[in-house]
């Protein structure tokens, strides 16, 4: 390849924002010239690197914008402290996301100690690695938006019908 198209590529894939393909292409183009790749091969090969390299920092951002506790996902709940609930049902929330298509809201009820912020935060853990937008917020959020009071003009309930678990 022309030299000073080899110095162009690295600029070319910074103008058309494609970092995965930028980082990729000259080990694959190297690989490609020893296997003898026919051109579509390393093509979409490099296509696929871009893709997953999208899919993965789409997936971060959504992890951040979330504000979610890092910490706190089903796999670290302990469904002993709570023998009435059910995990079956929990699991259910967070694989599903008909509840949120229909815009309803899941809503937990309980005594304090007994890990509804943490279900909370798990099924959102969960929905956010579905690729279903979800952003945590804390109850100050929540009540302002039943305050008539409020200065925001906006303001409306956020809970139009729910999903309840009282345990």
């Amino acid at each position: 390849m022309n030299p000073s198209t080899l110095a162009r590529l690295p600029m070319m894939l910074t103008d058309l924002r494609l970092p995965t393909m930028k980082q990729a292409w000259q080990g694959l183009a190297t690989k490609s010239n020893q296997e003898d790749w026919p051109a579509e091969r390393f093509l979409a090969t490099l296509l696929e690197q871009e893709i997953l390299g999208r899919e993965a920092r789409r997936l971060e951002r959504r992890r951040q914008e979330s504000n979610l506790p890092p910490d706190k996902r089903l796999g670290n709940y302990d469904f002993t402290v709570v023998p009435t609930l059910s995990k079956a049902h929990v699991q259910a929330l967070a694989e599903a996301d008909g509840w949120i298509q229909e815009g309803a809201n899941l809503l937990l009820f309980g005594p304090p100690g007994v890990g509804k912020s943490h279900l909370v935060a798990a099924v959102g853990h969960a929905l956010v690695e579905r690729g279903v937008g979800y952003t945590s917020h804390g109850p100050a959020i929540w009540f302002s938006s039943y305050n008539p009071r409020a200065r925001s003009s906006d303001c409306r309930p956020l809970w139009p019908s729910w999903t309840a678990l009282t345990y």
